[in-house]
Parts: C-alpha cells; sequence; structure tokens
C-alpha cells in the first residue's frame, strides 16, 4: 500500500477494481469475483419492457408528440390494439407493476390476464390477478 506523509499525517491510498455498468438508467458497481451481482442477471423480463414501452408512449402522447394512439400506432408501425394494451399496464396498481418489473410474478398472470379486461380499482385488480 503506498502511504504518503502530509502536514496532518498519513495518507493511505487503495486501488480496488471495479467496473461501472449501466442498467435502466441506473449505476452498478461490478467487482471482480463478486458472485452476486453478475450483470447478464440483471435482464429485465418481457413485462417489464413492455411496462417501460407504455409510460414511454404516454409520455409521447401527452407531451404532444403524437396526438392520438392512432397515430402513435401508426409511427411505431404497430396495431392500435397492441399500442393501447401497452399503455394500459401504467393504469395497473403500484404493487402490480413492482411485481412486473421485478419478474415475481406467478405463472397465473400470463399475457391473456394482464391485458384482458383490468377493472380501474387497484385492489380489484390486485384480487383479480394475484389469486
Amino acid at each position: 500500500m503506498p502511504q504518503e506523509e502530509t502536514g496532518q499525517g498519513k495518507i493511505i491510498r487503495l486501488t480496488i477494481p471495479v467496473l461501472v455498468k449501466r442498467w435502466n438508467g441506473r449505476k452498478l458497481i461490478v467487482v471482480p469475483g463478486d458472485e452476486n451481482l453478475p450483470a447478464e442477471t440483471f435482464e429485465p423480463s418481457a413485462m417489464a419492457k413492455r411496462l417501460a414501452q407504455g409510460c414511454q408512449w404516454l409520455g409521447m402522447i401527452e407531451s404532444g408528440e403524437y396526438p392520438t394512439i392512432a397515430r402513435l400506432s401508426e409511427g411505431l408501425r404497430l396495431d392500435p390494439s397492441v399500442v393501447t394494451k401497452t399503455i394500459n399496464m401504467v393504469n395497473f396498481s403500484p404493487r402490480l407493476q413492482k411485481l412486473l418489473v421485478e419478474a415475481e410474478t406467478s405463472q397465473s398472470i400470463n399475457r391473456e390476464r394482464l391485458f384482458g379486461a383490468i377493472p380501474e380499482d387497484w385492489e380489484e385488480q390486485e384480487r383479480g390477478l394475484l389469486r
């Protein structure tokens, strides 16, 4: 360890090799040899990506970039029903959104149930989807 003398005492400098990676806008520090945090395991699930798309697309409509879902779907070259269902994911309860992002949803929550008729009340959503 290199040491330096200063007027107030000794300074010890440590060098630790780390890798800083970005994932979903956050910085992760990965230390070599740390098997608990391999960067490859942080790949978001398909539903988490879909929820993020819904937030992004809703923002595009709210900002005025696209006036309607129909125009947005034309710009994205997607079917309007896909765009609508994806944007509707923003209306899920915070608990459901968190479960989707953390990929902790059970097998009973599949695409058909998520994109079916979802009640506006968050408690009803959770009762219906988290049986």
